[in-house]
């Protein structure tokens, strides 16, 4: 049996595999189960210890990128962790081998973009916005730049031997922002992304779209947007 002082999920309560978790004097304590204990096999258990796996991975692959962590964080309860604040969000985008919808990249709604298109080349991927307009409160003179922040979901591999799903963070390069022109953004698969990129089947991109200012710090940022 073991403590848990600083818990990434929080308070805890419940089983996950061969650990059981639960409350004592305010910490969580994790024990192994009985080896009595057999977990569920039927459809239904399985696809729920699949989706609490693709939350977590989700929630990871987020809680790694520092600006996204930054925000989870600061604007977590004050009874949760930022990651724990972020896996609790975006469970309900998920299902247990799939993101079925946009899920929160950002822990609040940020400005609108307008009928985003995206196409996926060998080594990279062009994601096309209408133009960003003059409404949603962008200070031009202190937003100067603007890139998108892109997680990328690969599903149905080639190989078998592969994970069946996969999910990596990509962020483009800054441009110079403008509102009035329809834009789009060539986001370069990084090397070792690559593999992966080529060999699965189905693709999509979940983004921010993110403004900066001359030294490069997030001012603003878009709604999630999939393509």
């Amino acid at each position: 049996m073991a403590e848990l002082n600083k818990s990434i999920l929080g308070k805890v309560r419940g089983s996950l595999g061969d650990l059981s978790f639960r409350q004592r004097n305010g910490k969580n304590v994790i024990a192994m189960r009985p080896s009595s204990f057999t977990p569920g096999t039927d459809p239904a258990s399985i696809a729920r210890r699949d989706r609490f796996k693709m939350s977590i991975k989700l929630a990871k692959v987020l809680n790694d990128i520092p600006i996204i962590k930054q925000y989870w964080t600061s604007m977590s309860p004050a009874e949760m962790t930022g990651f724990n604040f972020l896996f609790k969000t975006n469970y309900q985008f998920v299902s247990s081998d799939d993101i079925n919808s946009n899920p929160m990249i950002m822990p609040v709604m940020g400005f609108n973009v307008n009928n985003p298109a995206g196409t996926f080349n060998a080594a990279d991927f062009e994601i096309s916005l209408d133009a960003i307009g003059t409404n949603n409160r962008i200070d031009t003179l202190l937003e100067t730049k603007y890139s998108l922040l892109n997680i990328m979901f690969l599903k149905d591999p080639i190989n078998s031997s592969f994970e069946s799903n996969h999910l990596s963070s990509i962020i483009s390069e800054n441009i110079p922002l403008q509102l009035t022109d329809p834009v789009t953004f060539s986001v370069n698969i990084p090397d070792n992304q690559l593999y992966f990129y080529n060999n699965y089947q189905t693709k999509k991109v979940f983004s921010v779209l993110l403004t900066s200012d001359d030294s490069d710090q997030i001012v603003n940022f878009s709604n999630t947007f999939s393509v």
